[in-house]
């Protein structure tokens, strides 16, 4: 899990993004994310979901998948 042991620079470039999505996975017993999933849920400008499937959304759950990356498409012709 490199995402969590590599640094990375932030430009704080992500703050303009009009429209930000974050979906945690409730059925994956071991996930880490619990507390991003938390600390999102009260913050302006967040669509925060949960979804009853694991790690393999693209599988588990094509549908909703579609339909988020939908609206977030949508959001982003809008805002433009």
């Amino acid at each position: 899990m490199a995402c969590f042991v590599q640094q990375v620079t932030l430009t704080g470039a992500w703050e303009q993004v009009a429209a930000k999505y974050y979906v945690w996975l409730l059925a994956w017993d071991e996930s880490p994310t619990k507390l991003i999933y938390d600390r999102l849920q009260d913050q302006p400008g967040w669509n925060v979901q949960s979804w009853p499937v694991s790690h393999d959304v693209v599988t588990e759950a094509p549908d909703e998948l579609i339909a988020l990356l939908l609206a977030a498409g949508d959001s982003d012709t809008e805002s433009t």
